[in-house]
């Protein structure tokens, strides 16, 4: 329906979520493998995701579909500018507004996000966390770590049933002294490390007692790209590499809209990376 001539903007939002196709999803996944339960744990740089990106809901459809299309219960992200714009996803990602959110037919999720409760609508989150509790996930603690001049990170502990595992949150941004990273490391003693490593050099990714997940070279750019080859990356200790299903994956369907600029056209992705993500029993 038409008002004084001009289109409203949900229908040309429709319009756009429309021709936005979404990949097929073939796999029948109940968070089990050779009959044992998992869960999948995944990294995604959300790029620049303030509360204005947040708003655009392409951007949106796009995050909260591939969640749920590819069954992740936990999600570590960077470059998070607002609790504002996290808020938005999880509402989403709950009580789905969005037609294509809505049509999703999965098992009830309840979602919740996790971040130093303390920072205020103008601080920048960085790294956080976003899982679903229905999962069996509850954060028990959680760190933002002092901004190091090339570094963002944050440290949380996850209990799920009788076990606790540490992650470590990482967002290089510069390249840098890699002496940093070896001390957070050292320090935190995480179970698990992940996230973009961009800035770093595939020399300066081998870790002693640490076992990364997608070898080199694994790029995880969401669009082509002549200027920078965006390197993501999970990375686990011998304890939790005894828990690796050997199952993992790069999602690289999926991840663009209509609704979405790019540059000055349209059709752009909701980031320019590509969430990674692996199988853990638990």
């Amino acid at each position: 329906m038409q008002s004084n001539g001009y289109t409203p903007i949900n229908d040309i939002f429709e319009l756009l979520s429309s021709f936005s196709q979404r990949p097929i999803v073939e796999e029948v996944f109940d968070n089990a493998a050779d009959g044992h339960q998992v869960l999948r744990l995944a990294s995604w740089n959300l790029h620049s995701m303030n509360e204005e990106k947040s708003d655009n809901p392409g951007v949106r459809e796009v995050i909260c579909r591939t969640l749920l299309e590819n069954r992740f219960s936990l999600v570590a992200v960077q470059e998070v500018e607002s609790i504002a714009a996290l808020e938005k996803l999880i509402l989403e990602l709950n009580y789905p507004k969005l037609r294509k959110v809505v049509e999703w037919r999965g098992k009830c999720h309840h979602w919740k996000y996790g971040t130093l409760a303390s920072l205020s609508d103008s601080q920048k989150i960085g790294c956080a966390f976003i899982y679903d509790s229905q999962s069996g996930l509850n954060i028990e603690d959680i760190k933002m770590l002092p901004h190091e001049d090339n570094l963002v990170s944050s440290l949380a502990k996850f209990t799920i049933g009788a076990s606790t595992v540490t992650i470590l949150n990482i967002h290089y941004t510069k390249e840098g002294k890699i002496q940093e990273y070896i001390k957070l490391i050292q320090n935190m003693k995480p179970d698990i490390i992940l996230g973009d490593f961009t800035k770093l050099q595939d020399t300066e990714l081998e870790l002693e007692d640490f076992t990364r997940i997608f070898s080199k070279p694994t790029f995880t750019n969401s669009i082509n790209s002549n200027v920078v080859q965006f390197r993501d990356n999970i990375f686990l200790n011998k304890c939790v590499l005894s828990k690796y299903s050997g199952i993992s994956g790069v999602v690289r369907q999926g991840l663009e809209h209509l609704a979405i600029p790019r540059g000055w056209s349209w059709g752009g992705p909701a980031s320019e990376h590509c969430p990674i993500w692996c199988e853990l029993y638990v």
